[in-house]
């Protein structure tokens, strides 16, 4: 479910024309506002947990009027403030902009750039809605000082993440295996007979937890023990009294770093599979095929097994393209693909190579099976009907070992289908390959 965040937005503009403009972009947005014409109280605010704004919109002649610079001006709102300042402003000259940006100015806009301030507004609401969205950061503190642990709780409870107490090294591992996690804190000292370096030394031998970023806590400011726990793979340090606001940023870095490449990894498995799915039906594309046949191969060599293929196209299919149009045509395929992939079990690969054509890969099979398969297939589709369509198929079997290449058998099964073709139609025909 989307979460609606509700965002507040800081005006102090000396144009009444623009300022009743960007009270507009504001309520188009269903962001509240208020405006300032003194610097003193809009600084206040910005100090307020509970009344801070989200975005400041400023002018130049602001900063005038509260008798400062425009640097002067915007370095005091920013040590308070860490969100969006935004300058409307007629300046032109590249210079003074790129100086406004390095004294802390997010971006200057013109007063007559109302589409570009429209988008960038509309931009921010969509991020902060986006993480507002997200689940809330799970933290596992490993920790046997209720003081700490309250501490901690605290913190932990203004800034929307969940924290979970665990004071032994050997049930933080066991609470590991069953609860999801974005970060673990670990003091050096625990209770028990595993220490906050075995804790993590046991973390980073587990593949799963690799990635996991974990933060020591420490009362030891030996050098050398600090390296130690470097080179076992802590992600960061504090040493004890910490500064708890620097604790808190360094989780929250830690956290977001975390999601970020989890985000990363997703996005790749999403282009790898991609990559190896055929757009149209779902199934498998022939470049993972050939993938899958070069892998088992390489598993093959020095045994007696065998890999098949069966390779199979529909008779006629150009009328059904002719009557029906490519878009339904193309679903008769994915119909087709489907009815295949249920009939010829898991451990065996489906494939559709293009067109009309698909491939089906049978690891350490046998004639035998594969002729069987091959005719449960063919059976099965011609006495389907799909979208209303009735169909056949004509199926080529060939087998090769270890040293066989790709090529070669989709050839020798691309023969034998061209023999069945001739032969009536509706039938399975044996490559030359295959020795009796």
């Amino acid at each position: 479910m989307k979460t609606q965040v509700f965002l507040r937005a800081a005006l102090m503009l000396e144009s009444r024309t623009f300022l009743m403009m960007l009270k507009k972009v504001m309520g188009d947005h269903q962001i509240s506002h208020d405006t300032y014409d003194n610097v003193q109280n809009l600084l206040v605010d910005v100090e307020q947990n509970d009344y801070k704004p989200d975005l400041i919109f400023i002018g130049k002649e602001s900063a005038i009027r509260a008798g400062m610079s425009l640097d002067e001006f915007v370095k005091s709102i920013r040590r308070k403030f860490q969100g969006p300042i935004l300058l409307v402003s007629l300046e032109q000259d590249i210079e003074n902009i790129e100086r406004y940006v390095n004294s802390g100015i997010t971006d200057v806009f013109s007063p007559t750039e109302f589409v570009q301030i429209d988008n960038f507004v509309n931009n921010f609401v969509s991020f902060k809605n986006a993480v507002a969205s997200e689940d809330k950061a799970r933290v596992l503190l490993v920790e046997d000082s209720k003081s700490m642990t309250t501490l901690v709780t605290e913190l932990f409870e203004q800034n929307n993440i969940e924290v979970m107490f665990i004071p032994t090294g050997r049930e933080a591992l066991t609470v590991l295996h069953f609860e999801q996690v974005d970060l673990v804190i670990t003091d050096y000292m625990l209770e028990g007979d595993m220490t906050g370096l075995s804790l993590i030394r046991n973390i980073r031998r587990t593949s799963q937890w690799y990635s996991l970023p974990i933060l020591a806590i420490t009362a030891y400011s030996d050098p050398e023990r600090n390296k130690e726990l470097m080179r076992n793979g802590v992600s960061d340090l504090m040493h004890k009294p910490f500064d708890i606001e620097l604790f808190l940023i360094k989780c929250q870095n830690l956290i977001r770093n975390k999601r970020t490449f989890q985000k990363l990894m997703d996005k790749q498995q999403e282009l790898a599979e991609l990559l190896q799915t055929d757009p149209v039906t779902g199934l498998l594309n022939q470049q993972y095929l050939i993938k899958q046949f070069e892998r088992l191969q390489t598993e093959m060599k020095g045994t007696n097994k065998q890999l098949f293929l069966i390779y199979f196209d529909c008779d006629d299919f150009k009328t059904v393209n002719d009557s029906l149009g490519h878009t339904e045509a193309d679903k008769v395929l994915k119909l087709i693909g489907e009815y295949a992939a249920s009939a010829i079990g898991n451990n065996n690969i489906l494939a559709r190579l293009g067109g009309d054509e698909f491939m089906i890969l049978l690891p350490d099979s046998s004639l035998e099976m594969a002729l069987q398969i091959a005719d449960m297939v063919r059976e099965g589709i011609a006495q389907q009907e799909f979208l209303s369509v009735k169909l056949t198929i004509s199926a080529g079997v060939t087998c090769g070992s270890a040293e066989a290449s790709y090529s070669v058998l989709h050839r020798d099964a691309d023969k034998a289908v061209v023999m069945a073709k001739q032969g009536g139609k509706n039938q399975i025909q044996i490559g030359s390959l295959i020795e009796f």
